[in-house]
């Protein structure tokens, strides 16, 4: 008497799942400095020849962090809206249970009343 006579109906729901992955990337930097001077003076003959190469190449590693997010749909019970006779019977039994619950209070108080004398 206390199970209900029902099937469940089960209903797809989005759940979110985050898959992540590492990707490595090796990048080559290359720094060129070029830095040429050349002053000339004819009088009184002033020569200044200045000339600077720096070539600096640098391996760079680099780490990649790539994040997929998927939808999986995961089934779930829903309920269906009550009859109307299922609705009076619930209804029915929460004033039943209501009247149950006044009537052992007032055996309590008549006891109380009883044995106090």
């Amino acid at each position: 008497m206390l199970t209900g006579c029902t099937r469940t109906v089960y209903v797809p729901a989005e759940t979110v799942r985050t898959d992540s992955a590492v990707r490595v990337v090796d990048r080559a930097i290359t720094d060129t400095v070029r830095d040429t001077r050349l002053v000339w003076v004819r009088g009184d003959t002033v020569i200044d020849i200045r000339d600077r190469e720096h070539v600096r190449r640098v391996a760079v590693h680099d780490t990649c962090y790539i994040e997929r997010t998927r939808t999986i749909r995961r089934p779930y019970p829903v309920e269906r809206p009550l009859t109307r006779w299922e609705q009076t019977k619930m209804d029915l039994g929460g004033i039943a249970l209501g009247a149950v619950a006044a009537v052992i209070i007032a055996a309590v108080v008549w006891l109380i009343k009883k044995f106090r004398k």
